[in-house]
């Protein structure tokens, strides 16, 4: 499955919502700002420094193959339990992949193509989920 990779510039200042791609990103991962609903706390510098301090140990893919492992929600838990730092926000994940240039693909709900208007629920994000595993073990050894 191909992935569009976004990208927000390196270092960028995080004061509210970040813009990825033609979606808004907020500590709770996509925000849904334009259709309604509230918009989470914003996502703190210091986590996104955190995931990339993590990913800059994994290697890139441009595609990715459909997998759980790989949404925004699994990765913040490996980055939480490799980085022993506390909470990592959804958001922290989508922000410093984007400004490492990492591919991220958006996932809509089941009934929610992009072009009706839909916010994205999750994304995949393009590394390679063998770097995560080894890592892992890594640190549990």
């Amino acid at each position: 499955m191909e992935a569009a990779s976004y990208s927000i510039g390196a270092n960028a200042s995080i004061t509210g919502p970040v813009k990825i791609g033609d979606y808004w990103a907020c500590s709770g991962g996509f925000s849904t700002e334009d259709f309604g609903d509230p918009i989470p706390d914003n996502v703190q510098r210091s986590q996104v420094e955190t995931v990339k301090s993590v990913f800059a140990r994994c290697r890139p893919t441009r595609t990715v193959q459909p997998d759980e492992c790989l949404t925004i929600g699994w990765l913040k838990h490996d980055v939480e339990r490799l980085s022993r730092r506390g909470y990592i926000s959804r958001g922290a994940v989508l922000v410093a992949a984007s400004e490492m240039g990492i591919n991220i693909l958006p996932i809509f709900g089941e009934d929610g193509p992009a072009d009706e208007g839909f916010a994205p629920v999750t994304a995949y994000i393009c590394i390679n989920r063998r770097d995560v595993d080894r890592l892992l073990r890594e640190v549990r050894a």
